[in-house]
């Protein structure tokens, strides 16, 4: 028994454009795969490289999507709340003392005021 694997190229930018104007009745796993956007897993399944294909598509297109930026680039904002859990213990996050410059080992006083909790670092 001999197996024949074809690889094809993953088609970008005009050619691609082309391809898909020219192959339209095609359905769209079709076109992926003779697009080369497709791979074969150990088990011989064939996988599609959806979004792939249609980020080529769109940049052939001139239309670029980029991802959205935070503002510090990476991750959530800091919200500045916690809420109380079930057994009275209230977490504060890693972000918060990275932000307060504190360190593993660093040592806070606690001050409990009229619906205030202020952590003070020790020097």
């Amino acid at each position: 028994m001999i197996i024949v694997v074809l690889y094809f190229q993953m088609l970008t930018g005009s050619a691609l454009l082309e391809f898909v104007k020219t192959n339209a009745a095609s359905p769209k796993d079709e076109l992926m795969k003779m697009a080369g956007y497709s791979f074969e897993t150990e088990d011989g399944k064939t996988r599609y490289k959806q979004q792939d294909f249609m980020n080529a598509l769109l940049s052939a297109q001139g239309i670029v999507l980029t991802p959205p930026k935070t503002a510090r680039g990476v991750g959530r904002q800091l919200s500045y709340k916690t809420s109380v859990m079930k057994n009275g213990n209230a977490t504060v996050g890693k972000a918060y003392f990275e932000k307060a410059a504190a360190s593993p080992g660093d040592s806070f006083t606690i001050e409990v005021s009229d619906k205030k909790i202020v952590l003070k670092p020790i020097k």
